[in-house]
C-alpha cells in the first residue's frame, strides 16, 4: 500500500517518506527523505501500545474519537478534491 499526495508547490510519498519539491523558476526538483530514529517505537506503533493499555485499564483512547472524525474529514477533502 502506498500514497501519493500531489500539491502546486511539492508533494509526498509513503511509506518511502520522501517530500518532492520544485522550483518552477530554476527548473530544479528538490527531494529529501525524512529518517526515522530508532531510540524509541515508530509513532503507529506507539500509538498501538498506547490504546492497548487503555483498553486493559479501562482507561479512555487515546486519540479521542473527534480527533479521528477530523483527520477522516481532512482525508475526505484531499480524496474529493
Amino acid at each position: 500500500m502506498q500514497m501519493w499526495l500531489y500539491g502546486t508547490k511539492g508533494g509526498s510519498h509513503w511509506p518511502k517518506c520522501e517530500i518532492y519539491e520544485t522550483n518552477n523558476k530554476t527548473r530544479q526538483h528538490y527531494n529529501r527523505t525524512l529518517k526515522n530514529t530508532r531510540d524509541r517505537l515508530e509513532p503507529h506503533a506507539q500509538e498501538c501500545v498506547e490504546f492497548a493499555r487503555a483498553v486493559v485499564e479501562g482507561a479512555p483512547s487515546p486519540v479521542p474519537p473527534e480527533q479521528s472524525l477530523q483527520v477522516m474529514t481532512i482525508l475526505d477533502g484531499i480524496y474529493r478534491s
